[in-house]
C-alpha cells in the first residue's frame, strides 16, 4: 500500500486528488469554527499566521508531541528509562500505559518517515511558481489529517475496535501521504509549465 499514495498523486491532478478529499474537510469545518474561541485564547495565536513554511513548523511539533505522549505513558507505566530512553524496559504483562506508549511511539516515527516527503513538497513548492491557494489548502490538509493520526493512532487501546481503528488510521495514513506526493506533484507542473 505504501506506493499508491505517489502513484496515485502521479496519474491525477493536483485539483482532482483534492476534489476527494475537500468533501470530509467540509464536514469537519464546523467542528474547527467551535474550536476557535478556545484557540484565540493562546498567547500570541492572534499574531500567527498560517503559511506553508510554518506549517513545516507545525508538522514537527505534531511529530514530536507524539514522542512526548509516548514519554508521557512510559512514565505513568514505570518503564521510562533516561539513561536508556530507545531501550525502554517493557514489562512480562505491559499495562495501559505501556500499551499506549507503544502506540504513541509508532505514531511519531510514522510522523518523522512522512515528514521528508511533506517538507520537500513545500520546500519545493516554495521554490516554483504554484497556485498559492491551492498549496495553502494542501498545506491546512495535511496538518489536519497528521494530527487526526496521531490521535486516531492512540485510540488503538481501546478494547474491541482494533480493526475499525486501524481501518480508519490507515485511510487517515493514505490521505496523508497523498497530500505530501501531491505536494511534489504540484510543483513538477509548475516545472513545466
Amino acid at each position: 500500500m505504501s506506493f499508491f499514495p505517489a502513484v496515485i498523486a502521479f496519474l491525477k491532478s493536483p485539483e482532482e486528488i483534492l476534489g476527494y478529499v475537500d468533501p470530509y474537510l467540509d464536514q469537519a469545518k464546523p467542528h474547527f469554527d467551535k474550536m476557535k474561541p478556545h484557540l484565540e485564547k493562546i498567547p500570541y495565536f492572534d499574531q500567527f499566521t498560517f503559511t506553508p513554511i510554518n506549517s513545516l513548523l507545525i508538522a514537527v511539533f505534531i511529530i514530536y508531541a507524539a514522542h512526548m505522549l509516548q514519554a508521557s505513558c512510559a512514565i505513568l507505566s514505570g518503564t521510562f528509562s533516561a539513561i536508556n530512553p530507545r531501550g525502554q524496559a517493557t514489562k512480562s504483562e505491559p499495562g495501559f500505559f505501556e500499551r499506549l506508549a507503544k502506540f504513541f511511539k509508532n505514531a511519531h516515527e510514522n510522523s518523522l518517515e512522512g515528514f521528508i516527503f511533506y517538507a520537500v513538497g513545500v520546500v519545493l513548492c516554495t521554490i516554483k511558481p504554484v497556485d498559492e491557494g491551492l498549496f495553502q489548502r494542501i498545506c491546512v490538509l495535511y496538518i489536519v489529517t497528521r494530527i487526526l493520526y496521531v490521535l486516531i493512532y492512540g485510540l488503538h487501546i481501546l478494547p474491541g475496535l482494533k480493526y475499525p481503528i486501524s481501518l480508519v488510521r490507515s485511510s487517515i495514513w493514505f490521505t496523508n501521504t497523498l497530500l505530501a506526493c501531491t505536494l511534489i506533484k504540484l510543483a513538477a507542473i509548475s516545472k513545466s509549465e
